[in-house]
């Protein structure tokens, strides 16, 4: 069936609202980013304190910090994805005196027990 042709569409075409926008940066945002700024400057320091105290990457912990936020199927989907294409891309971790000075192997991806779909949960192997 054809569409019926009512002619052009018209809409309203709004002005812009500048006085309201100037109120709402006056009584909305500025307060709001003044409380913010306390909030940032105690993360900055806890980010630092990271970095400098515990001799971390901070964008890895920070990495880390939203990881252990997510839900665990958010959370593998991801990490499969990340070491999936590190190992196509070859990416990988070289040994350096950190390793050795504490006789250890360079780190590996770690495997924790699972609560979600474990080996248990997945299809029989066909062999």
């Amino acid at each position: 069936m054809a569409k019926k042709d009512n002619g052009p569409v018209v809409t309203q075409v709004l002005a812009p609202d500048f006085a309201k926008m100037k109120r709402i940066f006056a009584n909305d945002l500025a307060p709001a980013n003044e409380k913010n700024a306390k909030s940032r400057g105690d993360l900055s320091a806890a980010w630092s304190a990271i970095e400098k105290d515990c001799h971390l990457n901070k964008r890895a912990a920070k990495l880390l910090f939203k990881l252990n936020g997510e839900s665990e199927e958010t959370r593998d989907d991801f990490l499969r994805t990340l070491y999936g294409g590190m190992k196509a891309l070859e990416i990988g971790i070289s040994q350096d005196l950190v390793d050795k000075m504490n006789d250890e192997d360079a780190p590996t991806m770690p495997i924790v027990p699972s609560t979600g779909m474990g080996v248990d949960s997945l299809a029989p192997s066909l062999n």
